[in-house]
Formats: structure tokens, sequence, C-alpha cells
């Protein structure tokens, strides 16, 4: 929104129309006489060139210009931008990636387990505004991918860039949950929030899925698993992000989601089963709809000063005049 800081400046301009009106109207059309130069032994009267008058209209409009945008400048224009600023952290939402080769599997064709997770990943996200997210990704062994932040677009790029099988052979579900935990606690945000997408069944790694969902219930961790899995053999599709082969075969998996619903217990936390792309996005519209939080909101102001080039403008306007008048015309010619 244009606006002035010093508008009373502006009121030197009432009187700017009527001193025009003065100018071209009653001065330039009163009565006279006019008689050659030759009588006092000046040249003789030589009638004006299109080409000159339009430069000293020029001239003049460049003064009247140049003063109106001087008081303009005087007034101190800006522009103002509203905007609104989150004065709190939000919650920090970290998601917890199965990575091991089972989540290859295309329960919907042409759909992989892990494509349809990072669908309603990027959907989840589509959805917060002051929310940091992050990815925790876990197969025999179990790294943060992603910490938690607001750069969203980041993060949907880093979310492309994950893969199956990258982080080896197994399924650390103990293991992803730990690190997870460890990564959440170290953050400021007041609310925390973990959500876990798997398909399998703990078969590797040191830590215990139970001992790791008591860290995340003394932590107060808000804690969802998604259970992608379905027992029994399914074709599977995975590709290698360097070479972009595609390889194809079947596998074979024990999916418990009894174990699953337990660990979800223990932390404290909720079970969904979202075997199919249905329940899938019905279980993430239920965690986004439940952990939908109270953002506190202020507006602030922002101002962009115009005063600098309303005056580079005046001075130009003030020195084009002068130099039709002074070089140009060289005020004989007036």
């Amino acid at each position: 929104m244009f606006s002035f800081t010093e508008p009373v400046w502006l009121l030197l301009l009432l009187p700017v129309p009527a001193c025009l009106f003065f100018y071209f109207v009653t001065l330039r059309h009163r009565g006279g006489l006019p008689f050659s130069y030759r009588v006092w032994g000046a040249w003789g009267f030589y009638p004006r060139q299109p080409l000159v008058a339009l430069l000293i209209f020029s001239s003049r409009l460049c003064y009247i210009l140049s003063f109106i945008l001087l008081i303009v400048a005087l007034s101190r224009p800006g522009i103002s931008r509203q905007e609104e600023v989150y004065i709190d952290t939000g919650a920090a939402v970290l998601f917890l990636l199965d990575l091991s080769p089972s989540m290859a599997a295309i329960d919907i064709p042409p759909y992989t387990r892990i494509e349809r997770a990072k669908q309603a990943i990027r959907d989840f996200i589509s959805n917060r505004v002051n929310d940091s997210i992050g990815f925790v990704g876990f197969g025999s062994e179990a790294a943060l991918l992603w910490p938690a932040s607001l750069n969203y677009d980041s993060a949907i790029e880093r979310l492309e860039d994950i893969h199956v099988p990258s982080l080896g052979q197994g399924t650390a579900i103990g293991l992803g949950l730990a690190i997870s935990a460890s990564h959440l606690g170290k953050l400021p945000n007041e609310r925390k929030i973990l959500i876990m997408l798997t398909d399998g069944s703990n078969n590797t790694g040191e830590i215990l899925p139970e001992g790791a969902a008591e860290i995340i219930r003394n932590k107060e961790i808000e804690f969802y698993i998604i259970g992608l899995g379905r027992a029994g053999t399914q074709s599977a599709l995975i590709i290698d992000p360097k070479t972009e082969r595609q390889f194809r075969g079947r596998l074979s998996e024990s999916y418990n989601p009894e174990r699953l619903r337990k660990i979800a217990r223990i932390a404290g936390g909720v079970f969904y089963n979202g075997m199919n792309q249905k329940l899938l996005q019905q279980n993430m519209a239920a965690i986004d709809k439940a952990e939908e939080g109270q953002n506190n909101i202020a507006i602030r102001v922002k101002r962009r000063s115009l005063e600098q080039g309303f005056i580079i403008v005046t001075l130009v306007l003030a020195l084009l005049g002068f130099v039709i008048r002074c070089v140009i015309l060289q005020e004989q010619h007036l």
C-alpha cells in the first residue's frame, strides 16, 4: 500500500493548479502591442519555430514536475506491506521411514509402498504452515536423513532422493525409534510428533522396539505408527537411483501388526493400518487433523521507502530543464 510518513508537505501542492492556470491562461493571453526589435537596434522579430516552442514547453514542464516531485519526496513516500509472523515455534514433526527391501513391494500397481508413503508425506507437508518437518530412515541401519526444519521445499526434494534399500537389507525398527527420539529430544519445540511408516517386523538391530517405545513415552513425544504391510508373497520393484536400472522380483514377508500395536501402546501412541491407499490417506488425514496446533500469529508491517527515488528523479528533471534552457536554447531565444 502506497503511503506517506509526513503527508503535511502535500499541502504545498494545493496552490499549484491555480498558479499554473494563472501563468498559462492569464499571463499568456493578456493584451499587448508587438513591435520589431529594430526599434532599439536589435535583430528583427522572427516567428518562433515549432521545435524551439517544444523545447521551451519541455523545459517548463521539467521545472514544474521537479517542483511537484520535490514536495512528494519531502512527504516521505513509501510502500507498506503487511505479513503474518508466527511468534511460536510450532510443532516438530519427524517421519520415520522404513527403507527395507520389502517397501519396494507393489500392493496397488504401479506404485510401490515407499512411493505411496512419500505421497502421503507430501500431502501432509502441504497442510503445515509453521511446523518443522524432518526425516529418519531405517533398514538394517538407521540415520537422520533430514533434520526438522521449516524449509518445506528442500524437505520434499530430499524426500524424493530417498530410495530403497539405501540403509541395508534388514528392518531395525528399534534403532530407528531410538535415533528419532534422540533427535526430537534435542529440539526446542514444545510439541514433538513422530510418525513411523513401516511394513515389516523388527528383525535386526541391538535395540528392541519396546525399549525405544518407552524412551518415546518418557520424552512425551506424540507417536503414530502406520502399518503398510501385508503378509504373503508380493511383487516388488527396486530402481537403482544412479543407473535407473529396474530390478523386479517377488518378496515373501511376515507382517506383524500386533507387535506394531504393542509398540504404539507402550509409547502412548496410536497404530493405524494403512495397507491400501485409501486407508493410508484416511490415516494421514486423521493424524493431520489431530495435530492441528494453535499458531500464534502477529501482524508485522514492512515498509520500503521511495523517498530517495523521488529525489533522484527531481534532480534529473531540474537538470534537464536547465540544459534545455541554458545549453540548447542559450536563453536568448526566450
